[in-house]
């Protein structure tokens, strides 16, 4: 089964930790760095005999540890693939990407406990969301469950990591919009980077709604979506703001942004969305339009021609890049060592 986003997402997001009652352990001395191979394990490479020399607590803060038992379960995915797949490892290698997996646990914990502390919750309808675009993307939720149950994640376990990855996003988004961005940065980058600002082909900024379908959709299937996503651009055009629309039914990750794209030139789309998007003028709202992703209603912005764009045009992008690039990073990484100062946070390997 190829691993798609989703998969990655069971790596990367936080477990319910099974092992966050258990009293941090004394660390014996760490044993000397020796090869791994597959011959030398009798169990075949199982992820619980290749990280024996691990202590049983990999990490932990406050009074919340995280046990080796847990990242042998649903956290060491991305390890078990790679000894599934024949890989060895020596022991300091072994240790390094543990290192990593526990370092992103913590930070995980610190983004829910911020999120939290700011009193931000995810939605359900949020996370309906979600599970509709997983759904979409494997032809059905029952295909997904039994896709995330093959790798070892319960539904509803996969389910809570998501509402807590939402509260971790919606923090962060928070967190950006309080940072200011100064005119003089503002008006800095641009002149620093005007080659990127110099286009050198048309371009049209776009909003979209898509209702996403499988490659393998029923004919009815694809009726049904096509009904629903017209009764949504009877609202669009009826007035209903096309941003509202988006966040509400949108099944692209830009629904986050009122489903806007931003500036693309000629090229970047699929020919049916890019055909229909450079057909329209700003204001405009097209007909449903069926790409191999699904059904779209596009609304045009924007259009921009060739050749350096005026700051005011790209100003929004600019202050984009720099909370992204400079402020958000470094903000977060702040943030993140004073929580772990407070909370003693450890990694125990």
């Amino acid at each position: 089964m190829s691993i798609r986003w989703l998969s990655i997402l069971i790596i990367l997001l936080v477990t319910a930790a099974q092992g966050d009652e258990l009293p941090p352990i004394p660390l014996p001395p760490p044993p000397p760095i020796e090869p791994f191979d597959k011959a030398d394990d009798p169990t075949g490479q199982s992820l619980e005999a290749v990280l024996a020399f691990l202590p049983a607590t990999i990490a932990s803060y406050g009074d919340k540890t995280l046990a080796k038992v847990t990242l042998c379960g649903q956290m060491g995915v991305g390890l078990k693939i790679e000894l599934q797949r024949g890989r060895t490892f020596t022991q300091d290698e072994l240790r390094d990407k543990v290192r990593k997996l526990a370092d992103n646990w913590l930070y995980q914990r610190f983004l829910q406990d911020s999120a939290t502390a700011a009193g931000i919750e995810a939605k359900d309808e949020d996370i309906q969301q979600v599970m509709n675009r997983a759904a979409a993307e494997y032809g059905g939720i029952k295909n997904f469950t039994q896709m995330l149950e093959a790798q070892g994640m319960p539904f509803e376990v996969w389910k809570a990591n998501i509402a807590r990855k939402l509260m971790a996003d919606n923090w962060v988004r928070q967190l950006s919009s309080e940072l200011t961005v100064s005119e003089e940065k503002v008006i800095d980058f641009y002149g620093k980077n005007q080659q990127e600002f110099t286009w050198d082909g048309a371009r049209v900024r776009a909003s979209h709604i898509l209702l996403r379908l499988s490659p393998v959709a029923s004919p009815e299937d694809k009726a049904a979506a096509r009904e629903k996503l017209s009764k949504v651009l009877s609202q669009a055009r009826a007035g209903t703001p096309f941003e509202e629309l988006a966040r509400t039914h949108s099944h692209c990750p830009s629904a986050n942004r009122g489903g806007d794209l931003n500036f693309f030139r000629q090229g970047q789309m699929v020919p049916p969305f890019e055909q229909a998007a450079f057909a329209m003028s700003p204001g405009d709202v097209s007909d449903v339009i069926e790409t191999k992703f699904g059904f779209h209603i596009i609304k045009v912005t924007d259009r921009a021609p060739v050749g350096l764009q005026p700051l005011s045009r790209v100003q929004d992008e600019i202050i984009e890049k720099i909370r992204g690039q400079f402020l958000i990073p470094n903000e977060l990484e702040r943030r993140s060592q004073v929580w772990r100062e407070a909370h003693k946070a450890k990694i125990h390997i």
